[in-house]
């Protein structure tokens, strides 16, 4: 980000932003690599459930499946060389590799911002990510807006609670951005995020808090709450 913020200054690059693809942008993808309806639907449903479109994520797929074998070609056919189930919870290591590079580029408050709203859900409001965070949600407001632009997460129209707390929402920018802030953090420390978080639902929500209650399952559950779960 820095490198093209001062080659842009000195007019010595220009940005092209590829835009997500549409599902019918994807699928034409698809058949010009591999061929017109060479590829088992059920897989072209996981990589546009798994890609969200992103041309990125669309190309590292496939290239990870072939390399590894997980993807075979049969003639003019493709088949699969793993269970689908496996390549539906794939994440290939370059990518990983590509998003991880991402987040250490970032300054130590906004990975914890990241950390703390990838607990909280691929939606989440930032009152349950401070309380998760234990800071206030003012203080967060900095890191916010700075992870928007940087494509992180989007912002989302702002929620009252029944309590009366107004809160900012927003969402991940991709789920594979949640699934890895989510996965690098440490079991225990997992654990106290979606207790603190839960907590603070629960109290927010008050006598209505069964309007979320699936949501508030999940988080005592992982808090191993077993009663409030």
């Amino acid at each position: 980000g820095g490198l093209v913020q001062t080659l842009r200054l000195q007019d010595l690059c220009t940005e092209i932003v590829l835009d997500v693809w549409t599902e019918a942008d994807t699928r034409a993808y698809l058949a010009r690599r591999c061929a017109p309806g060479s590829l088992p639907p059920d897989l072209v449903d996981v990589i546009l459930r798994r890609t969200e479109g992103h041309p990125l994520f669309v190309r590292s797929l496939l290239d990870d499946w072939e390399e590894t074998g997980a993807l075979l070609r049969d003639g003019n056919q493709w088949r699969l060389g793993t269970g689908l189930e496996q390549l539906a919870r794939t994440l290939p290591q370059n990518l990983r590799a590509f998003i991880e590079q991402r987040i250490e580029g970032l300054p130590p408050a906004e990975q914890e911002l990241l950390e703390g709203a990838s607990v909280a859900g691929a939606e989440f409001e930032m009152a349950a990510v401070a309380a998760g965070l234990d800071r206030e949600e003012e203080v967060l407001e900095t890191g916010v807006r700075r992870v928007t632009r940087l494509g992180w997460v989007t912002a989302m129209p702002a929620v009252t609670w029944p309590d009366g707390t107004l809160t900012a929402r927003h969402a991940f920018g991709h789920h594979l951005y949640q699934e890895l802030l989510y996965v690098r953090l440490p079991p225990s420390r997992r654990t106290r995020l979606h207790e603190r978080i839960g907590r603070r639902l629960e109290a927010g929500y008050g006598d209505r808090a069964r309007e979320r209650a699936g949501e508030l399952a999940l988080h005592f559950s992982h808090a191993r709450d077993d009663q409030r779960a």
